[in-house]
């Protein structure tokens, strides 16, 4: 924290989780999840579904 005759400032550290395509997949299948990777994604920045059974396709999970 930092204080001046005006204002308060709040610094606060930021952690980002920066894995490798395999690394993301190896974790979905760990979940007993079957995992898809979208290079193009909803933004361009690529895109990972994930769903839990292949058979039921109303199971998924979406990870930007």
């Amino acid at each position: 924290m930092e204080e001046t005759q005006f204002c308060v400032k709040y610094i606060l550290p930021i952690e980002l989780g920066l894995f490798t395509r395999d690394e993301m997949v190896w974790a979905f299948e760990a979940a007993e999840m079957v995992a898809q990777y979208h290079s193009e994604g909803l933004m361009g920045r690529g895109l990972y579904v994930g769903r839990f059974g292949a058979e039921n396709p109303l199971c998924s999970a979406l990870i930007f």
